[in-house]
């Protein structure tokens, strides 16, 4: 949500008030905190990607790098761990798979 703020210069000449915009912005308030709830859902929905012996190493790494600026913060490192991990955990798998059949 996107709100319009308008700064307007007031002046009093002759006991009369006068009022001018001289600038529009737009501006984006503040978003209110994940609550735990949230937080519990986004981040079970970003680790169901990867396969659950991973899920420890991003609960731990995520929250000790983002906890001090918030839940929000947590998930995002969640999410940058999970994207990096997929691609290692395919070629992982297809490895094993090798070696399985040989």
């Amino acid at each position: 949500m996107i709100l319009k703020i308008g700064v307007y210069k007031l002046e009093i000449a002759s006991g009369q008030l006068s009022r001018r915009l001289v600038h529009t912005y737009e501006i984006m308030p503040y978003l209110e905190r994940m609550t735990q709830e949230e937080y519990n859902a986004e981040l079970q929905e970003i680790l169901d990607q990867i396969p659950e012996d991973f899920w420890p190493l991003v609960r731990e790494q995520s929250w000790d790098r983002g906890h001090s600026s918030g839940l929000e913060e947590v998930i995002s490192y969640a999410d940058e761990l999970v994207d990096g991990l997929k691609p290692c955990i395919e070629k992982f798998k297809e490895r094993h798979k090798i070696k399985k059949s040989a």
